[in-house]
């Protein structure tokens, strides 16, 4: 089988190489109790071609490596893949595997790519041999599943398509890529045209991804259903996913309610970009979201609108922020969507209204009393002036006409003059500083200081 062969060749170079920077002093080949030792001295005996010494050696210590301290990973990984190597020779394919997926860990663990990759074939070699490669494309480990795919579409036995269609949708890109390269020859002869469209998605450049996604479509066949379902909710790319999202409803797919319900995936921005590019068609949804929903979903939904350019949706926006019943998460995301507000002169008495209501907490209030002091309005100063008898408030809204300046100066001015709070007064006083009016300079209560 192509990828197995030449297996004494690769290790006879691992040998060379392995041999090179030394092996700890040849020692009579008997058991000792230390399983550091018994791995140690087992490896140089199976390097000796001394198998028969070697095998109970290996043996004894991969049984007791877990009472054992390796100074590296390696030296466990050696030992292990030694092991596995006798007992596929001696026939024991299932305790190669064990003794293998062993020696995989370790050398993972030391960033060993080479022997790495030597493991993975005599793991792969050990699958065909048993016709369990359909197994291992379902395996813990991520090579051994990549290899499983590769060796399927080796094999080209239409037996495997509907493993390697699932396969599709493997968390490692490798895998993947493998599978869709692989489905193309393990497939039956009608399915073809179908498979050779999915490589395309799986392996193309982005031009050729998007026009297979709408061939792969075309040829309405349901058993791409749930390829094209994890494309959308899981590629990187976002013109894809939105062209998934429209083609979908063609194999009877609601795309947007799978978005939906992807906001609370671990990638919940990835649904929220086709949303947005979905625009008008996602808004209703949206909504529905935002009223059913609690929690991340909710949250999410009322974001994405926020970013949905429909003349309908800032309308909604402030319904929800306004409306009685809404809980404070609602008002919040609500607020937080419609952006700067209060620069848009149509919703600046929306946020003014903010001011003071309990309707929304404290922490709401504060944003709107800040956003109030980059609108270079006179109805904002006079807003945030009037703020200043809250005590919740008052230092927020101090800060925010310092940053409205020379336009809250009239509307201090009237407040300075009727003021009888000394602290008020004098957080008044300071935010005019020049402004003052000479007459009431060192005033208190409308008495002078004497």
């Amino acid at each position: 089988m192509k990828g197995y062969t030449g297996f004494a060749l690769l290790l006879g170079f691992w040998l060379t190489l392995l041999l090179t920077v030394g092996s700890p002093a040849r020692a009579a080949p008997f058991l000792q109790a230390d399983p550091v030792r018994q791995c140690a001295e087992g490896v140089e005996l199976f390097f000796a071609d001394e198998a028969d010494a070697a095998l109970p050696l290996l043996e004894a210590g991969f049984a007791n490596r877990d009472n054992a301290s390796f100074f590296l990973p390696r030296d466990l990984g050696r030992c292990t893949l030694a092991l596995g190597f006798l007992r596929h020779n001696g026939g024991d394919r299932s305790g190669a595997l064990d003794a293998y997926s062993v020696a995989l860990e370790m050398f993972q663990q030391s960033r060993e790519k080479w022997l790495e990759g030597l493991t993975l074939n005599n793991i792969g070699e050990i699958y065909y041999e048993l016709g369990q490669l359909l197994e291992a494309l379902a395996d813990s480990g991520s090579g051994i599943r990549a290899l499983a795919a590769n060796a399927l579409g080796e094999l080209a036995d239409p037996r495997a398509e509907a493993s390697l269609l699932q396969a599709l949708q493997d968390s490692v890109a490798e895998v993947r890529r493998n599978a869709a390269v692989a489905l193309a020859t393990a497939c039956s002869p009608s399915f073809r045209p179908v498979a050779e469209t999915i490589k395309i998605i799986v392996t193309g450049q982005p031009e050729a991804r998007q026009t297979a996604v709408r061939q792969l479509v075309a040829y309405e066949d349901q058993r791409v259903k749930d390829l094209l379902i994890w494309v959308l909710i899981h590629d990187e790319n976002v013109q894809i996913r939105t062209d998934v999202a429209r083609a979908l409803p063609q194999l009877g797919v609601e795309s947007i309610e799978l978005l939906i319900q992807s906001l609370n995936a671990p990638h919940p921005d990835r649904a929220s970009e086709v949303l947005v590019a979905l625009g008008s068609d996602a808004v209703a949804a949206l909504v529905a979201a935002a009223n059913e929903h609690k929690g991340a979903i909710q949250q999410a939904a009322i974001k994405t609108l926020g970013q949905i350019e429909d003349d309908r949706v800032e309308n909604i926006l402030v319904e929800m922020l306004q409306d009685a019943d809404s809980e404070p998460a609602v008002k919040s995301a609500a607020f937080d969507a419609l952006g700067e507000i209060a620069r848009k002169p149509q919703l600046l008495p929306v946020v003014m209204q903010m001011i003071g209501n309990d309707q929304f907490n404290v922490r709401l209030q504060k944003t709107a009393v800040l956003q109030l002091g980059h609108t270079n309005d006179p109805m904002a100063a006079a807003a945030l002036v009037d703020a200043l008898d809250n005590w919740s408030l008052r230092h927020t809204a101090r800060d925010a006409l310092r940053q409205l300046g020379d336009v809250a100066t009239d509307a201090l001015l009237a407040r300075y003059e009727l003021e009888k709070s000394k602290e008020l007064r004098r957080m008044i006083g300071d935010l005019l500083g020049d402004k003052k009016p000479a007459g009431m300079k060192g005033r208190l209560f409308g008495r002078k200081k004497k």
